[in-house]
């Protein structure tokens, strides 16, 4: 039995979006995997922590977090 690697055709999102009451702003943090084989997308470029007037990522680089 062979096993070939995954080609990460499919992927299943998720978006969680958070009001900040006392700015009135809003975040949005997404996670993104693939359908086959389950592996988490890794987000590259991003700053690692909280920006609250961009973008950033968390320490893993799993999820992405866009103000």
């Amino acid at each position: 039995m062979s096993s070939s690697p995954c080609k990460h055709a499919a992927f299943d999102s998720k978006v969680a979006v958070t009001r900040m009451e006392d700015t009135g702003q809003f975040l949005a943090e997404i996670t993104i995997e693939c359908l086959q084989c389950h592996r988490p997308f890794q987000f590259l470029g991003l700053t690692p922590g909280l920006d609250l007037r961009g973008a950033a990522m968390d320490l893993d680089g799993l999820e992405a977090r866009l103000a």
